[in-house]
């Protein structure tokens, strides 16, 4: 048992470089390349987001502060006045740029996911540094990585509904900080680094709270990594994490503020307790995985039954699934590093929507934007381990990529117009009320009175 225990620690060791260690492009490599791989995910993302780039603005979206005459033309502190300053701010500038045109509002979207897609890359190509995979080849899982993050369909609710840029905006934010974070120079972080990173943290956090979770991957990150399996990454990195303990109670008292004035989320809802929503929570993750690996099925407005106990609706199944599944990434931590950290991630960047605090909706699909990367970096774990060549690999991944891309597309479809994406949600949730109440509305703003009608019957 020892003998083997120094064997697994040995090969940690070797698997888990520290984050110090830098990534240096391969020499000789064409900058042209690089270029050009940021062109056609461009060009892809572009294509994939056109229908909904032409799309109108969409349900909650029409509650937005732009569409308020009250508070459009209002001084810009008016708008920052609002919970998620930073996210108004994006809708003032493009207020002030395009007015009420959908079409710059859903660009925006489009634009800031290109950007997280990009830092998505530096990251998992860092973490694959990280975890000794060779240059070719971590390049072209991180290519993988960031393309499924890119252009899954799941990623859809998020990109193209632009109430939902808030999911977008803080991700950009986050990755940011994470990437920040991870390319630093030295084992510990300076001063300079801790700011920065501060600053990105500060901005992810004002345009959605959920990012707050960025202090848990950072020190999951320091464990797995700084070095592999220690705590002396933590420790010689206080710079940093001495600050973020100061802000975290002013993050913390700003949640709570947002959580105790919202009627859609929070322990004030009378609809479940938060025990049942955490009950209901444990099949929604797995839910959320199904949907990662086989997207069939999206909707909007999701008819997600409330598990009122354990023994309701498979809870204790999932609980203990989820449970096994926790236990098997600690137990095999250093044998599947990266799969381990990233199943750990995934849990804690969907914890604030996807455990104890309810939110009225309890599965939406937008919820996992954050989380996808991770969800990828499982998949590679099992990718790096294929024997067979690095061009033959970059060619399957780039079939799956594509596959993801045209799933994509379709989706987008549904998001081009009001009828469309309802009549999708009326078809997947025939007996949840809003749905049909939203296509009635729809089919009365396009003047189909007696369609309507009968949609108001339904809804009734």
């Amino acid at each position: 048992m020892a003998r083997k225990a120094r064997k697994a620690e040995t090969a940690a060791g070797s698997a888990a470089k520290t984050v110090q260690d830098g990534v240096r492009p391969r020499r000789g490599k064409p900058i042209w390349r690089h270029v050009l791989a940021v062109l056609v995910g461009l060009w892809l993302t572009l294509e994939v987001y056109g229908p909904a780039l032409h799309g109108p603005f969409l349900f909650d979206d029409l509650y937005l502060p732009f569409m308020r005459p009250g508070l459009a033309e209002a001084p810009l502190r008016h708008w920052l006045g609002q919970i998620r300053p930073v996210l108004m701010l994006s809708y003032w500038i493009n207020y002030r740029l395009s007015g009420q045109d959908p079409y710059c509002y859903h660009l925006f979207n489009v634009a800031a996911h290109f950007l997280a897609g990009l830092l998505v890359f530096l990251v998992i190509r860092k973490l694959l540094t990280c975890a000794a995979v060779e240059g070719a080849r971590r390049d072209v899982l991180a290519s993988f990585a960031a393309g499924v993050f890119l252009l899954h369909p799941l990623q859809t609710e998020s990109v193209s509904y632009v109430a939902s840029r808030s999911e977008v905006l803080s991700g950009l934010f986050f990755y940011a900080a994470l990437a920040l974070f991870l390319y630093r120079r030295r084992a510990e972080v300076s001063w300079p680094v801790s700011l920065g990173v501060l600053l990105l943290y500060g901005a992810a956090v004002l345009s959605k709270e959920h990012t707050a979770v960025l202090v848990a991957l950072l020190l999951l990150t320091d464990y797995f990594w700084n070095p592999g399996f220690r705590f002396e990454g933590i420790r010689r990195n206080w710079r940093l994490y001495a600050p973020i303990a100061l802000g975290g109670a002013a993050a913390l008292k700003f949640v709570w503020g947002v959580l105790a004035s919202s009627d859609s989320a929070g322990f004030g809802i009378r609809e479940f307790t938060w025990q049942q929503y955490f009950f209901t929570q444990c099949r929604a993750l797995w839910l959320y995985l199904r949907l990662f690996l086989l997207p069939y099925g999206q909707n909007l407005d999701h008819d997600f039954p409330i598990s009122r106990s354990l023994l309701d609706h498979g809870a204790l199944l999932a609980m203990a699934a989820l449970s096994a599944a926790v236990a098997a990434a600690l137990i095999w931590r250093q044998r599947y590093p990266l799969a381990a950290y990233g199943w750990l991630a995934a849990l804690v960047t969907l914890a604030p929507t996807s455990s104890v605090v309810p939110i009225l909706d309890p599965v939406a699909e937008r919820r996992v934007y954050l989380a996808l990367p991770w969800l990828a970096l499982i998949a590679v774990e099992l990718l790096r381990r294929w024997r067979t060549s690095t061009r033959r690999l970059a060619a399957v991944l780039c079939v799956i990529v594509a596959v993801a891309a045209a799933f994509s597309w379709r989706r987008n479809q549904v998001w081009s117009g009001a009828v469309a994406l309802w009549q999708d949600s009326v078809a997947k949730s025939p007996n949840k009320q809003r749905p049909h109440f939203q296509l009635a509305y729809a089919y009365y703003q396009e003047g189909r009175c007696r369609e309507a009608l009968a949609e108001y019957a339904q809804a009734a």
